[in-house]
């Protein structure tokens, strides 16, 4: 493949064209910018005065300081006073008893206000198990023994079944909920 050479020392690939040249010399129009250097200069030729660009030709007059406002005194700060702004709390609740059997059922519904479960499993011979699952079994949830209480923090569903398939058993469950007035 052949590659030809442009100025400055690029190689460029064939079919590219070469950079566009000016035809006249803009030197003496545009004023030579080092980009990488900065402008000693800082933007204003050592040979100019400053003049403000929004004043009148009053104030143009050499010798004539702009007016500038006042800097206001300092105020005093304000006395502060923590107040205790807590709203009180009021607390529902709910319960209700399900029968748990060898499928699993839904014991409680996801709620984002509930803020606590009790679980109580009252049968005297038979253990259950509950779990967040609709495939729920005996090894993946959390046994709770014969004549137990769990309480459970959560806003997830809640799945009961009982460890016996043989059996069914009675569960009561109390709910709270946050509410505020």
């Amino acid at each position: 493949m052949a590659v030809g050479k442009t100025g400055g020392g690029f190689i460029s690939a064939p079919g590219h064209t070469l950079p566009i040249t000016p035809d006249e010399d803009l030197t003496d129009v545009l004023p030579i910018n080092f980009p990488y250097r900065g402008n000693e200069q800082h933007g204003v030729p050592a040979d100019r005065t400053w003049i403000p660009g929004d004043t009148t030709g009053e104030e143009k007059e050499i010798g004539h300081l702009p007016e500038y406002e006042e800097v206001p005194e300092e105020v005093p700060p304000l006395a502060v006073r923590i107040v205790d702004t807590t709203l009180t709390e009021y607390r529902a609740w709910r319960s209700a008893t399900i029968v748990a059997d060898a499928t699993p059922r839904l014991l409680l519904g996801r709620n984002p206000a509930r803020t606590r479960c009790l679980i109580r499993n009252n049968d005297a011979a038979n253990q259950v198990t509950v779990g967040e699952s609709p495939n729920l079994n005996t090894i993946t949830g959390w046994l709770i023994p014969i004549n137990t209480m769990v309480e459970l923090f959560t806003e997830e569903e809640v799945y009961v079944i009982a460890t016996d398939p043989t059996k069914v058993v009675i569960v009561h469950v109390l709910q709270e909920y946050a509410a505020t007035p």
